[in-house]
């Protein structure tokens, strides 16, 4: 896959891909923009932990900074 495809700019969404996905070649059509939900699935999935713990945990990656 050719990352120069992508756009790193602070002012695109993020992007994130499901590893468990099947497939080959070019897969950027498989990139989701990336949402807070999405996140929660992936904690509730991965971690068996007090659901007001995941909700904190799931907000994490919205208090980083993207600098350019």
């Amino acid at each position: 896959m050719d990352l120069h495809s992508f756009n790193f700019s602070c002012q695109s969404p993020v992007k994130v891909l499901d590893m468990n996905l099947d497939g080959s070649g070019d897969m950027k059509d498989n990139f989701l923009d990336y949402t807070r939900k999405m996140n929660l699935d992936l904690l509730r999935h991965s971690y068996n932990t007090l659901d007001n713990l995941l909700e904190r945990m799931s907000k994490y990656p919205e208090r980083t900074r993207c600098d350019e």
